[in-house]
């Protein structure tokens, strides 16, 4: 998803709606993705956070990552909708070291991608945060940015969610990451509520690969493969 919205539940979109449901038909052959949905009402605050493992996959080709994403649904007439993108990437033009990145689509404007220096090879606590109207971008206690929530959603914005995604850029190339530890708060949810397949919404896997879990993580699985269909399900 690096960069734009991902793929989607109307077929031939590229943006992934959260009611989704049943197997659909490729929608990207150029990235393999899982991606694991939150659909809560956010606009009161959020906090979504866990630990990213990114181990180096010495027989991959292209970049993968670990990321969370904060993005508003497709709308009628708008053909970008805006979001808000961060986590940790492995990339080829970078010698595979490990980088947090933030891809950035501000309400009205374009997206940027940027990648920010590089951090030790080890797991790394990850937090995106909405809080007092300014989203937040944490590694490891540091805030790595910081920008209004208004510049992505203005006041009345309606339908926005969560994704928590691991995409590959080759074929060939093995998902090698999870996620652990994985919390999330809002509103007047104050206690960290634990995040697993049974608790989160909805799934899309494609390309071969998928998220596998427990009630508090996350690990990738799978080799990105074009020949294997996209699925989608929702628990609601």
């Amino acid at each position: 998803m690096l960069a734009r919205p991902v793929a989607t539940c109307v077929l031939g979109s590229v943006t992934l709606l959260v009611a989704c449901s049943a197997p659909m038909v490729h929608s990207d052959r150029e990235h393999a993705i899982a991606i694991a949905y939150l659909n809560k009402p956010l606009g009161t605050g959020f906090t979504l956070g866990g630990t990213f493992s990114l181990p180096r996959a010495p027989a991959n080709r292209g970049w993968y990552a670990d990321w969370f994403t904060y993005a508003q649904k497709p709308i009628t007439g708008v053909v970008d909708a805006p979001f808000l993108q961060v986590g940790l990437i492995r990339a080829p033009d970078a010698n595979f070291r490990l980088r947090p990145f933030i891809a950035s689509h501000p309400f009205g404007k374009r997206v940027v991608l940027r990648t920010l220096a590089f951090v030790p090879e080890d797991p790394h606590a990850v937090t995106l945060e909405s809080k007092r109207g300014t989203l937040s971008f944490v590694v490891d206690g540091a805030v790595l940015y910081r920008a209004p929530t208004s510049a992505y959603f203005p006041p009345g914005t309606l339908g926005t969610y969560l994704q928590i995604g691991h995409e590959l850029s080759a074929p060939g190339d093995s998902a090698k990451g999870s996620i652990t530890g994985v919390t999330f708060s809002y509103g007047s949810h104050a206690d960290p509520l634990p995040l697993g397949p049974g608790a989160l919404d909805c799934y899309f896997f494609s390309n071969g690969v998928r998220w596998d879990g427990t009630a508090s993580s996350l690990v990738a699985r799978g080799t990105f493969d074009p020949g294997i269909d996209d699925a989608a399900h929702c628990n609601t």
